[in-house]
């Protein structure tokens, strides 16, 4: 008797967040800290790459709901297996645990490890803005952020919403859906796609929002782009907690 009201406790909870409304908007105090870990994984025709990316961001400003944040880059690795040799760097090695190869790796990645990036955000996500210096190519693909826009109203689980954003001739669509809410985070799946340029690319995955803060917890995102005839297929982690 005592265990079949525990699991009628347990499914009338599970009811009561399924048809209970949440506001998504982002919450950051001034000095709030965040550690980040990537992952990214890229499987082609011609190889593998798998790389991981430790930040720390931190959130330098709040005025007019904007949210102004800096991130780092706390340590570097990366892995290919692209042709006849696969080659490894870990920017946490000294000079000397590294081979010749690996010493030129890491005055390539130089620029990413020492780079600032600087994001404007308003209280729905929107990235308003974003600076990276020092600013060059290596660096300029860290202007393209993954970031989830909330929409207006509050959202209850099975709601649906689209952002559809539009850059340098690419047009990316994406298509959200509360699948889960819980007292301390609201769970979206994603499905979209981006065009133009003769590139095409398919996206799906899973977001972990942090219900009190806005801030993203997780995401699993998957792209399949088709360029060219060639198909790529690249996968990406993050997680993220508060420091």
């Amino acid at each position: 008797m005592k265990k079949f009201l525990i699991l009628v406790l347990v499914i009338a909870s599970s009811l009561t967040f399924a048809q209970e409304s949440v506001l998504l908007r982002l919450k950051y105090n001034k000095g709030d800290k965040y550690a980040f870990k990537m992952k990214q994984t890229l499987d082609s025709s011609v190889g593998m790459k798998a790389t991981n990316i430790d930040m720390i961001s931190k959130i330098t400003d709040v005025s007019n709901d904007l949210f102004t944040s800096e991130t780092k880059i706390d340590k570097m690795k990366i892995d290919t297996d692209i042709g006849l040799f696969p080659v490894s760097f870990d920017s946490s090695k000294e000079d000397s645990e590294l081979d010749e190869i690996g010493l030129m790796l890491k005055q390539q990645m130089s620029p990413m490890l020492q780079m600032i990036i600087t994001t404007k955000s308003n209280v729905h996500g929107k990235v308003m803005d974003v600076k990276v210096t020092p600013d060059s190519p290596m660096t300029a693909q860290f202007k393209n952020q993954f970031n989830v826009v909330f929409p207006e109203k509050p959202v209850k689980v099975g709601d649906t919403w689209i952002d559809e954003t539009a850059q340098q001739g690419l047009k990316n669509v994406i298509e959200y859906k509360v699948t889960s809410i819980t007292s301390e985070k609201v769970v979206l799946t994603l499905t979209g796609n981006v065009t133009g340029q003769a590139t095409g690319t398919a996206t799906s995955g899973s977001v972990e929002i942090d219900r009190a803060s806005g801030a993203l917890l997780k995401s699993l995102i998957n792209n399949n782009i088709n360029a060219g005839g060639q198909e790529v297929k690249v996968g990406i982690e993050l997680t993220m907690e508060k420091i």
